[in-house]
């Protein structure tokens, strides 16, 4: 019986949001869709038998059957979606990233207030944290197979020329409206910064960057950014983003090295292989396949919720949070922690390799939920 309703804004990547709550939650009813596109919204409404269309956000905040809200909107947006919902009373699941522009980095500690102060909950929907790959290196680093990490990296590329102009018009990947989509900041490069964030266990302190436009030259952000980051515990860690490249799909790149063993992904097929040290610090041994962990999920449900179960982890973790009054397993302090390390990487970029100084937040609304 459903307990909770829901208002999902953004019918193109909300859509995915839309199905799993509607087949695959049974505690949620979706009361109502919103988009700036009315036949769009109208249409998902009928087939999904949603009562209520809205075109505008602040009158699907304004209705006081919806419980909580699920974005599926352009990044650049998602700061003041947080901020609007929390004050409306509404708890919020949005899209990664929570802050996207270098100019919003403050709205990071703004939203962090907004829950304290409200008690509502707020989840940041980050697929690549359920990946069976991203799970097995959190493990290996809590069981103490890595030992202690010296040096960390993850790539995030994904040309998506093909989306920066539909009809004949740029859309919001490469500057619908007044803004165009960052890269490292946005739905690419903090995928990986809050993987390694979580998966070493230690929060982002400091980072320089460097980035340039040489494939596509016309664009107002950069195609490839490059950001070092110095961690809590002294850890390097190189991250890197591109949306715009020769090379085609979508990879998300990862390896770890430490004093007992290391890690590395192979580039095309995200297969993890692992090497142990012949003792702490000593000579590497022989290369060994890895077996990787997940959470268990029906391959159906996986596919048809999108990004390999992602979709389905996160609504469902987020509507447990409201239901059993507990923290989001990606929850306000971890999205503000990725989003900041994200947006101050932006800004060194931006300002030539400038070292940068990155906030820290500190949990202060009880213990956040571990899913290994």
């Amino acid at each position: 019986m459903a307990t909770l309703k829901a208002g999902i804004v953004g019918l193109g990547f909300g859509e995915s949001h839309l199905r799993t709550f509607h087949d695959y939650i049974d505690e949620v009813d979706v009361a109502a869709v919103c988009d700036i596109d009315e036949e769009k919204a109208n249409q998902f409404a009928r087939e999904y038998g949603v009562p209520r269309v809205y075109t505008d956000y602040g009158d699907l905040l304004a209705d006081q059957d919806v419980d909580f809200i699920c974005t599926g909107t352009p990044g650049f947006r998602h700061g003041d979606e947080c901020l609007a919902a929390l004050e409306a009373g509404k708890h919020i699941l949005t899209t990664i990233p929570m802050v996207e522009n270098a100019d919003k980095l403050h709205q990071c500690m703004e939203i962090v207030k907004a829950v304290e102060r409200t008690g509502l909950k707020l989840a940041m929907e980050q697929n690549s944290r359920w990946d069976p790959r991203t799970i097995t290196l959190r493990r290996l680093v809590k069981d103490g197979t890595i030992g202690e990490v010296c040096y960390a990296e993850s790539e995030y590329t994904h040309s998506l020329v093909y989306l920066f102009v539909r009809d004949g018009k740029k859309t919001w990947r490469d500057g619908f409206g007044t803004t165009t989509q960052e890269s490292i900041s946005s739905g690419g490069g903090i995928h990986a910064i809050d993987d390694i964030r979580w998966i070493i266990g230690q929060d982002f302190t400091e980072v320089v960057g460097l980035g340039n436009r040489i494939y596509s030259p016309y664009r107002t952000v950069n195609d490839w950014e490059t950001a070092i980051f110095r961690t809590t515990g002294g850890v390097t860690v190189k991250i890197a983003c591109c949306k715009a490249m020769a090379w085609p799909g979508c990879n998300l790149y990862k390896s770890l090295y430490g004093t007992r063993a290391a890690v590395e992904g192979d580039r095309r097929n995200g297969v993890l292989g692992i090497a142990h040290a012949q003792e702490e610090g000593g000579l590497p041994g022989e290369i060994e396949p890895l077996e990787l962990v997940g959470l268990e999920l029906d391959a159906e449900v996986a596919k048809r919720t999108g990004h390999g179960g992602g979709t389905y982890h996160n609504c469902r973790d987020f509507v447990d949070a409201i239901l059993d009054d507990r923290l989001p397993f990606i929850n306000v302090y971890e999205a503000a922690k990725s989003c900041a390390a994200a947006i101050s990487s932006l800004i060194s970029i931006n300002e030539g390799g400038r070292k940068v100084y990155i906030p820290q937040f500190y949990n202060r609304l009880g213990p956040e939920r571990e899913i290994i």
